[in-house]
């Protein structure tokens, strides 16, 4: 689907996990399983649908500063008291 400005949108966009190479396999053959050919004037085997894959490999620190952030961000701010006003501290410790 594209947008007025010409930009395309790709809908539905699925998040998994994957810890192994294992994990990355499936998920690939899941993609396979569920991609549509079928054929068009121009090639007997026309794909109707794309796929991207979005690989983002992260360290167990990483993910332990993402949940301190996702935590400090969920924290209510007083009323007399800016968002800007309050501390926020990060440690891989």
């Amino acid at each position: 689907m594209f947008n007025k400005d010409g930009t395309a949108r790709i809908t539905p966009l699925l998040g998994m996990k994957a810890r192994s190479i294992q994990d990355v396999n499936a998920i690939i053959k899941l993609g396979l399983k569920n991609r549509t050919i079928g054929s068009n004037d121009v090639h007997d085997q026309s794909s109707r649908s794309h796929a991207i894959l979005e690989l983002e490999i992260v360290s167990d620190a990483l993910i332990q500063l993402r949940m301190q952030l996702l935590d400090r961000l969920s924290e209510c701010v007083p009323v007399d008291k800016q968002v800007a006003d309050a501390e926020i501290s990060f440690s891989l410790n």
